[in-house]
């Protein structure tokens, strides 16, 4: 007995060795990389949809692909699968081949495939059901006879039928597949057998975990009550709503059996764990336009247990200084309108003028879905111009604003920072003076978009468009300089000064215009860890009038980046090239920022 124990001992230690020295061999071997990969024989599916099966893949114009022996069994295997879970169970893959060049040390992967038929749906049957008729249910497969049987079309169907099952509060229904082939005739007939057990209703609602919000906080982002037939559907709804109130880092919520509920009833226990509702954060930076930057906030996301926040922030650099308190309510009189409240102080030197400004902003906001966002914003506002070298305007103005913006927002961006897929837009439409008084009267319309694609391999295609314009009305003297368009810079066309593109007066001052286009395409790649690049191109121009916009006038700027991911966000170095200098205009612009530029 114990010859054969050493015996076994020793073939595993043997296996083991054959294992790692096969894996130093493949270590010690040199790169190869992916050049092509030809697949012959596939008529249903393109080569596209397999190739992203595989994990030795051609390489691309951005990066090139290492070829892994070890898993190329793995990649055929992958190919195999794709199509019996499409229907094709007689799938074979007659013939793969790897070839080397030795001297570019690369492969080339060819693949046969004998696809073989389409295994096809003869008919459906629903049993077991009594609440729902079979027309309802069927309709959540998406199963039509005669179509190919795709494994993961009908997993999908029954998740859809198991959810709606469950947002009717039959919380233990349970969907159960049978299938029959056919395979000399390549049919199959499917059976769901549907156990609906109970529908549940809600006997009380517990909420746990508070220590600072008031319970009435939680109960009134709850879409359901006590007495209702529970629904999945609006248990997540909920969830959603209470991390949208920022206040919980954890929300779960779970139907339980308390004593004394029926056997057609349950408990919802609401678990919350609250974050922090205090905040002090000091903050330091450095741009190419700002120079040296700080801020500084303290904030309180939860007065009182109550939601609403107020908060202190301060922010200076060599451009901007500026104070500022706020005050939100995030339920105004127990309705969906959020509230917000802000009260400043700002100095701003800007080229060719200094402007101090205070007043406040007065917004009623409304979410209209899970992305859409309507505002009404009242503005009141003093400025106070400095020092003013534009050649053509007084020296001191003082400006009162008062105006009105209606404003719509819909935001589908996975991040806000660091976007790779979604689109932001940003639309409002301002109205000052007439009949709110003030001593400026024009409306002025903003338009921003924002979009953002992966394109894979650590791609991101990113599109800007602003555009926006201002119309004065009756006798009113004019726009104040600080409230007109104006661009050029990090963030808009960067291969210029910073607002140094369009209109200047005879001193080099830029003056501002009344029709503003900006449109900004970057290609950003992550290259390794936190460390990315991009390659960008700006258009656009500011015009005094919207009659005096003409193609020819538009300026250009293109140029590399690098991106670098840091703790307090995204360092970015921009090398922005002016095409077509004008006189005291350089041929290329660096800058240093903070952010992305869109």
């Amino acid at each position: 007995m114990r010859k054969i124990v050493i015996i076994k001992i020793v073939i595993l230690v043997i296996a083991a060795l054959s294992v790692f020295a096969e894996g130093r061999a493949e270590e010690n071997q040199p790169e190869w990389t992916v050049e092509s990969v030809s697949i012959e024989g596939n008529r249903v599916f393109k080569d596209d949809e397999l190739l992203k099966l595989m994990v030795n893949r051609p390489s691309g114009w951005f990066r090139s692909r290492r070829y892994h022996h070890s898993v190329f069994q793995d990649d055929l295997s992958a190919l195999d699968e794709f199509y019996r879970q499409n229907g094709y169970f007689n799938v074979e893959i007659t013939d793969t081949t790897v070839s080397r060049d030795r001297g570019e040390n690369h492969v080339r992967i060819f693949i046969s495939i004998d696809e073989g038929p389409v295994t096809s749906v003869e008919g459906i049957s629903i049993l077991g059901n009594r609440a729902f008729p079979d027309s309802t249910l069927m309709a959540m497969l998406k199963f039509e006879t005669g179509t190919p049987f795709k494994r993961k079309k009908l997993q999908n169907g029954m998740i859809a039928i198991a959810t709606f099952y469950a947002d009717k509060g039959y919380l233990d229904a349970s969907v159960t597949p049978e299938t029959r082939i056919n395979e000399q005739e390549h049919r199959v007939l499917i059976d769901l057998i549907i156990d609906e057990g109970m529908q549940m209703s809600i006997s009380d609602i517990e909420i746990r975990g508070l220590d600072k919000t008031r319970d009435f906080v939680v109960r009134r982002e709850l879409n359901f009550e006590k007495g209702e037939i529970i629904s999945h559907r609006k248990i997540m709804k909920s969830q959603r709503n209470l991390y949208l109130t920022g206040l919980f880092n954890s929300v779960s919520i779970n139907p339980a059996k308390r004593p004394g509920d029926s056997e057609e009833q349950r408990s919802l226990v609401v678990e919350l764990r609250e974050k922090d509702s205090s905040r002090f954060s000091v903050s330091a930076g450095y741009g190419s336009i700002e120079k040296a930057m700080g801020r500084v906030e303290i904030s309180f996301d939860n007065l009182f247990g109550t939601a609403r926040k107020a908060g202190v922030r301060m922010k200076a650099n060599f451009i901007e200084r500026r104070v500022e308190g706020s005050f939100s309510e995030p339920r105004t009189m127990g309705s969906r309108f959020t509230t917000d409240l802000n009260l400043f102080y700002s100095y701003q030197n800007q080229p060719g003028f200094e402007v101090s400004r205070h007043g406040g902003l007065l917004t009623f906001g409304r979410k209209i879905s899970n992305s859409g966002h309507l505002t009404l914003r009242f503005r009141h506002e003093n400025q106070r111009l400095r020092n003013v070298e534009i050649l053509e305007l007084p020296e001191k103005i003082k400006p009162r604003l008062r105006s009105i913006t209606l404003g719509f927002t819909n935001d589908t961006r996975d991040d806000l920072f660091n976007s790779t897929r979604g689109w932001f837009l940003d639309f409002s439409y301002e109205l000052a003076g007439t009949f709110l008084g003030g001593t400026e009267a024009f409306n002025r319309t903003v338009l921003n978009l924002r979009c953002f694609r992966s394109v894979g391999l650590g791609n991101v295609l990113a599109a800007s468009l602003e555009t926006g314009w201002i119309d004065v009305y009756g006798a009113s003297g004019g726009v104040p300089i600080n409230e007109l368009f104006y661009t050029g810079g990090p963030n808009s066309i960067r291969g210029f000064k910073y607002r140094k593109v369009g209109p200047l007066d005879s001193g080099g001052n830029p003056v501002g215009g009344q029709f503003e286009l900006v449109l900004n395409g970057e290609i950003r790649k992550a290259v390794w860890r936190w460390v990315g690049v991009a390659v960008f191109l700006d258009v656009g121009n500011v015009w005094r009038r919207i009659r005096n916009c003409r193609f020819d006038s538009i300026r250009y700027a293109a140029g590399p980046g690098v991106r670098i991911n840091t703790p307090i966000g995204i360092v970015r170095f921009d090398a922005g090239f002016n095409p077509d200098p004008r006189e005291g205009e350089e041929k290329v612009r660096y800058y240093i920022v903070m952010g992305n530029a869109f």
